[in-house]
């Protein structure tokens, strides 16, 4: 069952994300949390409601609301937006709201999907309102467009053919020659 797990990004954990997994479980809820976490990964909405509405089973109003913020954060950073939708939609239980800052993070949604560079989640996020002039609650202190700029860790593909070759050893005799 968790043979494709290792296949995912293997980035750092944000801290919500690290919270829920990182956890002393038994056996059971130990399966239960991997396979919440493969449901955001493989942003399957269906399974991901299943497994949600069981972490916010029996919370007051205003700690389910918290617990949707931090799932809502969940998915922003692995830009699962069918899951983070369904969490805007309320399909989970309580809507949190949008421009809150998950107090373990001290970021907003918007906030963890620009330095996550997930545009789908961004999008959303925007469309419903989200505020872009927010400062992150941590010691950085920056709006999200701050973040999404600050993270560098965007994937670069190369493309090598016979030109780019010779472009490069043009480039190299010119450096050479100066």
């Amino acid at each position: 069952m968790f043979d494709s797990y290792s296949l995912y990004p293997t980035r750092k954990l944000s801290p919500v994300v690290d919270s829920y997994a990182t956890t002393e479980l038994d056996g059971e809820e130990m399966r239960d949390d991997y396979a919440f976490l493969d449901s955001v990964l493989k942003d399957n909405k269906s399974q991901f409601i299943s497994y949600a509405k069981r972490i916010l089973v029996g919370e007051d109003a205003e700690s389910e609301r918290i617990e949707a913020l931090k799932l809502l954060t969940v998915c922003c950073n692995y830009d699962s937006i069918n899951c983070a939708s369904s969490i805007i939609n309320g399909d989970v239980g309580s809507v949190p709201y949008i421009n809150d800052v998950c107090s373990d993070t001290g970021l907003s949604p918007l906030h963890t999907a620009a330095e996550s560079h997930a545009p789908l989640c961004v999008e959303m996020l925007l469309k419903r309102r989200a505020r872009t002039d927010m400062r992150s609650k941590d010691e950085r202190a920056l709006i999200p467009l701050q973040l999404s700029l600050s993270n560098v860790s965007i994937d670069v593909k190369w493309n090598l053919t016979s030109d780019s070759i010779e472009d490069l050893i043009v480039l190299l005799g010119d450096k050479v020659k100066h």
